[in-house]
């Protein structure tokens, strides 16, 4: 390093030892200084090791059960010489190590700085001077039911009336397996038959083909459906009705606004007046998406779960074959972020449940809603896209288990033989100048072709500008509108801020719950497989339990700060907008994504003297259905605390 040389002649003469050649070179002061701190580092992660073998044998002797904390020893932290400062502050002044910054959390921080500022420089956080809040949410209309039912009953409740519904659709299944839906009076599903039909038959088949088609045109003026919804709704009528055996797999596409979901309520209604609602499946790629439909995501039905390596037990098939028992429609919304191995596994998982491993998604029909224009898949974007140029080309994707899956996903979106796309937009109907503008700024924006008056006009509308002064945003009507944000550092930010202002516009003070956390047992893993690739193994220094500081430190914690995205308290007050995070129980509308406000709550004392929420009452905001439990209003539900084991913090 420090002599320059190409052969080791340069470095030491042929006879010469090499302890010796070090001696005899003079290295400058620079140099020593230099090389006095090369070994720092290992003896520090030298000592820290020593020291964790000394307090594993105490701990042993002591007391069976350690905490297991999360220290990547190749991080920034170690690079910027935090990692041993913290370790050492952990041992000797905890309090230290627990005010300590690294380079992630200083980005954190930086993060979500920004977002405060932004917030207060545009206004959001200025207090509203009006008194309608104050009036339509108060803390004396917290919902408190007559009698008190632990966290745990109301589970069993929940679960028992989850199951209730379950039957009545079993229920509803069987009836429609039998049913006499034929113009001839020949029951369904029995092939080979032939029978002799008089006149009779024939006309009142003849009036039951008019009455399914006086429905079908009935449904469609109640939606007031334009021409090209029209298309695509008798599409799937001809398929529910039956008169139309081969498999639909069809794509209905067109921007925001053009009435998709329009054509999705039509179908609907259509099942439900033919008591066939069990027949169609609503799925989406993200909970908030499904539960506008109410529906569920397609990892939920399908049982593909985060960091599960594609591992399919019979437990799960099982439960996958229950979701889709009875199940020959399958509407799939926001398309557009499905990648190619999003599809591949869509389509195997049907396929599987189905036992059809020959038909394309199982051999069941399918519409495909979504507008390509908008967003793509989360991983990969516009690379793992449908509509891809790169996948499936060339010979290195062709020998990789990714590039085979996603070859193969691809070519099942290529099985779609039915596009409806619909042009006219139903959304915006009134034609005002700015909403003329709008709307063709929205055009522009889907083939990325905004004008440079587009420009302006949109720039028009951000809050601050010259023509929308900054105070419009503090307005009762945008003041707890939803913001997005790309960052979780950002969102738990807002979500911070966004709860102190709601109490205060209120008139109501925060009630802050705990989370109890306690060592765990567990050991992690020195290897995981995923997606092919070997996980390189974590360096991590345990402890033999939470102490108090410690526990302080989580609960400050952003949510962000653990890869679970767990927050260790919980800031609530009532009618404050929260959406359910879990997929609870779908048939009673407790889905991932579902809006609502909370309506009360019931407490208790944790075991570290801090409050802690037993159980949440949550009053869904336009469920796709009514949802009713004994003692509690309409649509009011109660979300139970669960337990997390293996939480790592980063």
């Amino acid at each position: 390093m420090f002599k320059p040389w190409r052969t080791i002649e340069h470095l030491k003469a042929v006879d010469q030892q090499w302890p010796a050649a070090f001696q005899s070179h003079r290295f400058s002061d620079r140099e020593n200084e230099i090389m006095k701190y090369f070994r720092v580092r290992y003896e520090c992660l030298d000592a820290r090791d020593d020291y964790s073998a000394i307090m594993r044998s105490h701990g042993n002797q002591a007391e069976n059960s350690e905490a297991v904390i999360d220290v990547d020893t190749n991080s920034e932290l170690c690079i910027e010489g935090h990692y041993n400062a913290t370790v050492e502050d952990y041992i000797t002044d905890e309090q230290a190590y627990m005010s300590t910054y690294g380079a992630t959390g200083t980005h954190r921080k930086e993060n979500r700085r920004e977002i405060r500022d932004t917030l207060y420089g545009v206004g959001w956080l200025d207090e509203y001077s009006g008194s309608s809040e104050r009036e339509t949410y108060r803390a004396e209309d917290r919902l408190i039911p007559d009698s008190h039912i632990s966290g745990k009953i109301w589970r069993a409740i929940v679960a028992t009336k989850k199951q209730e519904q379950i039957r009545e659709r079993m229920c509803r299944r069987g009836l429609s397996s039998t049913k006499d839906t034929s113009p001839s009076g020949q029951f369904v599903g029995m092939p080979n038959v032939v029978r002799v039909m008089s006149l009779d038959e024939l006309q009142r088949g003849s009036e039951f083909i008019k009455h399914e088609n006086d429905q079908v045109e009935r449904i469609a003026q109640d939606f007031s459906l334009n021409e090209e919804q029209m298309r695509a709704y008798h599409i799937a009528a001809r398929h529910i009705l039956g008169r139309e055996p081969a498999q639909l797999k069809m794509y209905v596409g067109g921007m925001g606004g053009t009435g998709k979901t329009q054509v999705l309520k039509a179908i609907a209604t259509l099942l439900e007046q033919r008591g066939e609602k069990h027949r169609l499946l609503i799925m989406a790629p993200t909970g908030t998406a499904a539960a506008l439909l109410g529906g569920s995501t397609y990892h939920y039905i399908l049982g593909l779960r985060e960091g599960d390596d594609g591992k399919l037990t019979a437990k799960r098939m099982a439960q996958i074959k229950d979701r889709l028992e009875g199940v020959d429609i399958i509407f799939f919304d926001e398309v557009s972020m499905l990648s190619c191995i999003d599809m591949y596994k869509i389509c195997e998982r049907l396929a599987l449940a189905t036992g059809n491993e020959g038909a394309a998604f199982g051999g069941i029909n399918i519409i495909f809603a979504g507008d390509f224009a908008q967003l793509p898949p989360v991983i990969g974007k516009e690379s793992a896209a449908l509509y891809s140029g790169s996948v499936g080309v060339g010979d290195i994707n062709a020998v990789t288990q990714n590039g085979q899956q996603e070859a193969m996903g691809k070519a099942m979106w290529h099985q779609i033989d039915t596009v409806v796309i619909l042009r006219q937009n139903m959304r915006q109907k009134t034609q005002s100048e700015k909403d003329s503008k709008l709307r063709q700024a929205l055009e522009n924006m889907r083939y990325k072709a905004c004008t440079s008056d587009d420009i302006v006009f949109l720039r028009s509308l951000i809050v601050g500008s010259k023509n929308t002064p900054a105070s419009k945003i503090a307005e009762l009507k945008y003041r707890h509108q939803s913001i997005i944000t790309s960052w979780n550092d950002k969102k738990d930010e807002i979500n911070r801020l966004g709860v102190h202002k709601f109490a205060r516009d209120t008139g109501q003070e925060i009630n802050v719950f705990y989370s109890t956390d306690e060592a765990t047992m567990s050991r992690p893993e020195t290897q995981s497989k995923r997606q092919g690739k070997t996980k390189k193994p974590e360096k991590r220094f345990k402890l033999k339990q939470i102490s108090p500081a410690m526990r302080e430190a989580l609960w400050s914690l952003p949510p962000n700060c653990n890869k679970q995205l767990i927050p260790g308290t919980l800031s609530i007050c009532v009618g404050l907008p929260v959406m359910i995070r879990y997929n609870e129980a779908t048939e009673l509308c407790m889905t991932r994504g579902q809006e609502g406000t909370v309506a009360g709550w019931q407490e208790s004392i944790g075991p570290h003297g801090k409050p802690i929420l037993d159980v949440l009452f949550v009053k869904l905001t336009k469920p796709p259905q009514n949802v009713k439990f004994d003692g509690l209003p309409v649509n009011v539900v109660p979300l139970t605390t669960v337990t997390t084991k293996g939480v790592s913090y980063e």
